[in-house]
């Protein structure tokens, strides 16, 4: 009699396991499908902040900002705050942002080190920044073209009338025209009828000529025009 007993009691034993770690599974699965799905869900979802023209906002690092019926994307690439190292002199302060922006079918990324810059007719203010986390920003339509300030071997877009500067060389690049009348097939012209007049000044010296090649040298310094379309813009970059 205590042997059989003691067997229902084994049997009873086993069965109230089984179906415990069968309940335990079951529950496993059900967690890894919600979690696959829910990553699955943030994964798909691309979340676009809208704002307006003179509106002040925070952007975050990889954060996608739409300017509202402007067809202007703002992303922050990356962030770098930059300390001046410790018993060493340094000239100023290099914390920069890292942007990436985009209009139609023109798009440009650049590090910005200024508090205001230009491109693609907008001037963005920089209100404030902590350089690890964060940026607030102000987008505003520009009514007349306002030089760029940039570095050496930093693209720049600049439109007609709009100058683009290295104060550290004391060297600009202005677009004065361009000219997109292309020669018609079969007629006989004196020039291909595409191109850009720059305004190029070192110093105290100035040199207008117009352009018909995507690279150009003047008083030492190699200006390559990266892309332009021959009628609102050109992508150019400045070298030694």
């Amino acid at each position: 009699m205590k042997k059989l007993i003691t067997i229902m009691l084994i049997v009873i034993i086993i069965i109230f396991l089984g179906v415990f770690f069968y309940l335990l599974n079951n529950n496993k699965d059900e967690t890894v499908n919600q979690n696959t799905n829910v990553n699955k869900n943030t994964f798909n979802e691309t979340t676009v902040k809208q704002v307006s023209l003179d509106q002040e906002f925070i952007i975050k690092e990889n954060d996608l900002v739409q300017i509202n019926d402007q067809d202007l994307q703002i992303e922050v690439k990356k962030f770098h705050r930059w300390e001046c190292p410790e018993f060493v002199s340094c000239s100023g302060d290099q914390s920069h942002i890292v942007f990436e922006l985009k209009q139609k079918n023109k798009t440009f990324t650049d590090k910005i080190y200024f508090d205001t810059f230009f491109v693609f007719s907008y001037r963005i203010d920089r209100i404030e920044a902590d350089y690890k986390t964060y940026a607030k920003l102000k987008v505003t339509k520009t009514q007349a073209p306002y030089s760029y300030y940039g570095r050496l071997n930093d693209p720049a877009y600049i439109v007609e009338n709009q100058k683009f500067a290295i104060n550290s060389e004391n060297f600009s690049v202005k677009l004065l025209k361009l000219h997109n009348s292309p020669c018609l097939e079969g007629a006989m012209c004196l020039w291909a009828g595409v191109g850009y007049d720059l305004e190029i000044s070192k110093d105290q010296q100035t040199e207008t000529k117009n352009y018909l090649t995507g690279s150009v040298n003047a008083f030492g310094y190699n200006i390559e025009i990266l892309d332009t379309d021959y009628e609102s813009y050109i992508l150019l970059e400045v070298s030694k």
